[in-house]
């Protein structure tokens, strides 16, 4: 199961002529169109969520922060893992009576590898998480063997591009899992050996873009592992070590740099020239300098998708490195604002498969900033103005391959929003041959023909070159019916037209007019088609009012999926509103009374309500 983890739902509905979205979605989808890296780095006023011990978290000091690929979270504190479905969390913390709990309830780190497991480092040792039994198996040190882990205070655990599995440990260096013998291989300091690990105590891995092995560790050093010769190079700075304090931190950036974060030195920038030649930058805080970093403990720095660095600190705050004017632009807590951080000390900094940052803190829990920052823009019809939005009631968005945002509404008819200006251009009854200002839908083809489904004034087609509407009705062409709620063009180039209650109508392009299906022709189950779509085997998915609908092209035979009482692993009841396929070919549909997940093997649907 593929999961996205979500704070707000926004239900669509659909009763007879009225089709209400609500004017909330467009200022969400305009606001995602119009902001930029700019305007979000330097906005002052980023407002976070939290969740803490009051919404079910274990503990409120939060180490690390992971999305697996199922698209759980997952934070690790000084008292429990816990696991998060967007909803309730799932604590696992040691159990002593328990032999399959957790080793250790201090987890300092958590990663999932290429396969899919989870491995989670605690105080007591390496643990690989058994989702099937929501159990765990244990990897610890034993003295009597020397093929065991070599310490059991874990502080990293890290997979490379070779698969390799790294383990960082307090005491007993670092160790490389040999996984099909169960054994590990061990790295640690020696005193006679000048190309040994620099230290037992491993804080942090990394993998660098050109595949060169970091190791952190909790004495300052940096050391780079040279995997040929299984020897150990060692980086300073000015001629020594980075820290004398914990290298907590060390990730890359886009640029292929080095970022490594100290406690109590600062943040250090390693960049690599072309003859492979290194220089250090380094950031420390200064206090006649209000765009320097905040504090000089650095826990954290994280890149996110849009290049933006982040940088945690202890108790002075959160950073965005502004990095084309060299400054540092600070977030703290603020007492008076529910909205800001609610700690100062940052653990951990990720962010998800959607965009929204977490950021794991001391004593706070988790804060979280929404996906660009929470901030909207407001758009609405002002009779004043020419250039605003043509009606409240939106109803379809639609962005083309030539990057025009396209705008539906009942009763304004049709708006093409400028991104510049943020201004609205209309086409409705009054300035053009729109057939109808109630649009319910817009869709472009594989040919860039772009398509307008109308209430009561049938299908539309856009001439871009002379800014007028072709009109195809059920009069002049043979649609089913003159209301279209859904376009879709298959992978054959077919288009496709949903009608209410009239059926489904594909356009014959040779001759210029449509041929439809309808529960009197075939076995359609109704009329009311409100959502179409094809699956990656081309069947094509019909959505309507009293079921859902499979079209195969070869037979021309409709099955049909309808809800029933009797059964619970029926459709849920109520018109099928959407219909996706995801990224593993499940299919996932959407009706009035729920979310359907389709068993293609067994032909049934597991409800989730």
């Amino acid at each position: 199961m593929e999961l996205n983890i979500l704070k707000y739902s926004d239900v669509i509905a659909f009763k007879g002529k009225k089709s209400i979205s609500g004017l909330f979605t467009i200022i969400v989808l305009l606001k995602i169109l119009t902001c930029s890296f700019n305007t979000f780095a330097q906005n002052r006023n980023l407002k976070f969520e939290h969740l803490t011990t009051k919404e079910g978290l274990s503990q409120s000091t939060i180490t690390c922060i992971l999305q697996d690929s199922k698209g759980f979270m997952w934070f690790g504190t000084q008292d429990g893992l816990n696991k998060y479905d967007g909803y309730n969390f799932t604590i696992f913390q040691h159990d002593p009576d328990n032999p399959a709990s957790i080793m250790g309830s201090f987890v300092f780190e958590i990663t999932e590898d290429s396969k899919g497991n989870l491995w989670i480092g605690t105080e007591r040792g390496l643990n690989l998480f058994d989702r099937a039994n929501n159990g765990f198996v244990h990897y610890q040190h034993d003295v009597n063997d020397a093929n065991s882990l070599g310490g059991n205070e874990v502080r990293t655990v890290f997979e490379d591009s070779r698969r390799n599995l790294w383990v960082g440990t307090i005491g007993g260096g670092l160790n490389l899992l040999e996984r099909d013998k169960e054994k590990f291989i061990h790295y640690q300091h020696d005193e006679s050996d000048p190309n040994s690990l620099s230290s037992n105590d491993v804080y942090s891995v990394f993998e660098d873009n050109r595949k060169n092995l970091w190791i952190g560790s909790m004495h300052g050093d940096l050391d780079l592992f040279d995997r040929e010769n299984e020897v150990f190079h060692h980086y300073y700075y000015k001629n020594k070590k980075l820290s004398n304090n914990e290298i907590w931190n060390i990730t890359g950036d886009r640029d292929s740099n080095l970022w490594i974060c100290s406690y109590r030195s600062g943040l250090y920038k390693l960049s690599f020239t072309d003859n492979g030649e290194s220089e250090f930058t380094h950031y420390i805080h200064d206090d006649n300098d209000v765009n320097s970093i905040s504090g000089n403990a650095i826990f954290t720095v994280f890149e996110d998708s849009k290049g933006r660095l982040w940088v945690g600190t202890e108790n002075e705050g959160l950073n965005i490195f502004d990095e084309e004017n060299d400054k540092f632009i600070n977030y703290r807590s603020d007492p008076f604002n529910d909205k800001s951080l609610n700690n100062n000390s940052i653990w951990s900094i990720y962010e998800d498969n959607t965009g929204n940052l977490w950021i794991g803190t001391h004593a706070g829990g988790i804060n979280m900033i929404p996906r660009y920052g929470g901030n909207f823009n407001h758009y609405k019809h002002n009779p004043g103005d020419i250039n605003s939005l043509s009606h409240n009631s939106v109803t379809c968005f639609y962005e083309d391959s030539r990057h025009n945002f396209w705008i539906g509404t009942d009763g304004g008819g049709l708006n093409l929003f400028n991104r510049e200006s943020e201004t609205f251009v209309h086409y409705d009854r009054q300035n053009s041959n729109l057939s109808s200002d109630a649009v319910l839908s817009v869709f472009e083809d594989s040919s860039g023909n772009l398509w307008i489904g109308t209430w009561g004034g049938g299908l539309n087609l856009f001439d871009r070159e002379h800014r007028n509407f072709i009109q195809y009705t059920k009069e002049n062409s043979g649609l089913a019916s003159n209301t279209i709620f859904s376009i879709y063009e298959d992978k054959r180039d077919v288009l496709w037209v949903g009608t209410f209650f009239g059926g489904i109508s594909y356009f014959d392009r040779n001759r210029n007019t449509f041929i439809s299906y309808t529960p009197e022709n075939s076995n359609l189950s109704d009329g009311d088609i409100r959502v179409i779509t094809e699956d990656s085997y081309g069947n094509l998915w019909v959505g309507g009012a009293l079921g859902l609908n499979m079209f195969t092209p070869e037979s021309k035979m409709f099955s049909i999926y309808a809800h029933d009482e009797s059964d619970n692993k029926s459709l849920s009841a109520g018109y099928v509103l959407s219909i996706l396929e995801a990224s593993d070919s499940i299919l996932w549909i959407g009706t009035a009374e729920g979310l359907n997940k389709f068993d293609r093997e067994s032909q049934s649907f597991i409800q989730y309500h």
